[in-house]
């Protein structure tokens, strides 16, 4: 491994530093396809550690995972994956996608995802779990029954929300029952629901910052969706709500998507819906034009704030029969609350922090000294990451302490 180099005016055997090789074959690969990898998006996710099997009713680990391109390339001096071929179709979807705005809907349909790894292609096979309420979907819309009128938590703020949302405020909760309990849903059905098994159209929008699960939110719609339904996804987050740029999304497109992370189907743009008349107009003409069921917003708390005053809007104009939901997708689990147990991607996100916190403490017990930098992108990770590594001192405490200097650890936010 060693050779010698002349360092400090003397010649030393050094390990040989591992340089880019223009000559060599990983370098000649990634030149033939420069130019398509800077127009297309071709990107290959490795796929990172899953924490349940795609195939598996038990949901243990999977360990599927691509090698590097550039070690098979030098070791063996070939790979099937840079074969110009698995791209043509990637390549000719991108050409004819219709442009809304900045965005191109071009999802990748069929066996046009060669360019998917190993590892992205087993998460399209993932069966998630279901509440007993939810398996049955053929019944599911029947169902639903209304419940207890919705009231605020405090008795005081009671006046001020009534006066914001006159007209939803004290509507009723909603809730699936399962299947044994179907027969006492009857009196309590929705009115605006004269049959639970016709057709209906919905629509989805990415409104908040990228999360785990936002995919698999609307492969779960459209497996529920009765026969004959329609559902739509705006291209551009909020900016394609209100410009209306929606496309149908059929069970081909939706297909390769399943398991997958990222926003990439549809894209996001801010996350925000102002309360302003003329916003609120601009989608309740969409809702009429498509002639909307649902509309159901993705996102965090101000998402979900957003959705209550257009709600609110689109019930006191009363010209469109949309109803507008909202799912709780924050990776941060900022919305907790005795209807909201947990928020989409939380899971995801806690259980990579940890996994990450791990690491460095492995790495922080063989050393006898060690600075440790951790850098979150929000508080609320950044707080686990701290009860985690107090966690970690304190059950160290009951180790007695050696000669050796005591260990030091260092935490910072960034």
């Amino acid at each position: 491994m060693c050779h010698m180099e002349r360092r400090q005016g003397h010649m030393k055997p050094v390990i040989k530093k591992a340089l880019v090789l223009l000559d060599d074959l990983p370098f000649q690969c990634l030149a033939a396809q420069r130019d398509d990898w800077a127009k297309y998006d071709l990107y290959r996710s490795p796929g990172p550690i899953q924490f349940s099997h795609s195939t598996s009713s038990h949901h243990e680990a999977s360990y599927t995972t691509d090698l590097s391109i550039t070690l098979t390339l030098e070791l063996l001096k070939k790979d099937a994956r840079m074969d110009p071929a698995l791209y043509a179709g990637a390549k000719a979807i991108q050409d004819a996608a219709p442009k809304f705005g900045k965005f191109k809907f071009a999802p990748l349909v069929g066996e046009n995802n060669t360019v998917h790894s190993a590892a992205q292609r087993e998460r399209t096979h993932f069966k998630p779990r279901l509440c007993p309420a939810l398996v049955d979907k053929a019944s599911i819309h029947a169902r639903c029954a209304a419940t207890q009128p919705t009231q605020c938590t405090h008795t005081w703020d009671k006046d001020t929300l009534l006066r914001q949302f006159p007209h939803t405020y004290g509507l009723p909760l909603m809730e699936v029952l399962e299947a044994k309990a179907a027969d006492s849903v009857s009196g309590r059905r929705l009115a605006h629901r004269s049959s639970p098994d016709a057709p209906m159209n919905i629509a989805v929008v990415f409104c908040g910052r990228q999360t785990p699960g936002g995919h698999d939110v609307i492969a779960g719609i459209f497996d529920a969706l009765p026969a004959g339904s329609k559902l739509f996804g705006f291209v551009g987050g909020t900016v394609g709500l209100l410009a209306g740029h929606a496309v149908e999304l059929t069970a081909d497109i939706i297909a390769n998507y399943r398991g997958q992370g990222g926003f990439d189907l549809l894209g996001r743009s801010v996350d925000r819906i102002r309360h302003t008349v003329e916003e609120h107009e601009q989608v309740s003409a969409v809702c009429k034009k498509l002639a909307l069921d649902g509309l159901l917003l993705m996102g965090g708390p101000r998402t979900n704030t957003d959705a209550a005053y257009l709600a609110e809007y689109l019930l006191a104009k009363g010209e469109v029969n949309t109803a507008v939901v909202t799912v709780p997708l924050i990776f941060n689990g900022s919305i907790r609350n005795s209807f909201v147990e947990t928020t989409v991607g939380f899971d995801t996100a806690t259980r990579m922090t940890a996994q990450i916190v791990g690491e460095f403490l492995r790495n922080a017990s063989t050393t006898i000294t060690y600075l440790l930098l951790l850098l979150s992108i929000a508080i609320d990770v950044f707080i686990l990451i701290v009860v985690n590594f107090l966690l970690y001192i304190n059950s160290q405490q009951t180790t007695p302490l050696t000669e050796a200097p005591p260990r030091r650890c260092t935490t910072s936010s960034a």
